[in-house]
C-alpha cells in the first residue's frame, strides 16, 4: 500500500502543478482530464496528510507519557493513546479503498433514453 500511496501523491503533485501551467489551460481537453484526475487523487492527499498527522500525534502523545512530568498532561495523552490507533485504522482503510485499481470505463460518459409506454398492461 505504502508504494501506491507514493505514486498516488507524486501524482497529485504533477497534476496540480500542470494544472497551475498557463499552456494546460489553452487546452480543453488536458484541462478536463487533469481536473478528473486531479478530483480522484484530492482525496486520497487529503487522506495521507490526515494518517501522517495523526502517527505524529501518536507519538507525542506516547513521549508525554514516557515523560511523565505532568500528570494531568499523562492523562489526556493516555485518552489520546487510548483514541488514535482506531481513528488510523480507520483513515488507512478509506485509503486502502481509495488506492484499489479503478474500472477503466467508470468516467465514462452515459447517455440515457426515457420512453413512455404505449399503454395497456404492460405500461
Amino acid at each position: 500500500m505504502e508504494g501506491l500511496l507514493r505514486q498516488a501523491l507524486t501524482r497529485a503533485e504533477e497534476v496540480a502543478r500542470e494544472l497551475a501551467d498557463p499552456a494546460t489551460a489553452r487546452d480543453a481537453g488536458r484541462l478536463q482530464a487533469l481536473g478528473r484526475e486531479h478530483a480522484r487523487l484530492a482525496p486520497i492527499a487529503r487522506l495521507a496528510e490526515r494518517r501522517d498527522r495523526l502517527a505524529d500525534d501518536l507519538r507525542q502523545a506516547e513521549e508525554l507519557v514516557r515523560d511523565g512530568a505532568d500528570p494531568e498532561l499523562a492523562a489526556l495523552a493516555q485518552l489520546d493513546i487510548a483514541r488514535i490507533p482506531a481513528e488510523l485504522a480507520q483513515v488507512n482503510a478509506e485509503l486502502d479503498e481509495l488506492l484499489l485499481p479503478r474500472d477503466p470505463l467508470e468516467d465514462r460518459d452515459a447517455i440515457l433514453e426515457l420512453r413512455a409506454g404505449t399503454g395497456g398492461d404492460e405500461a
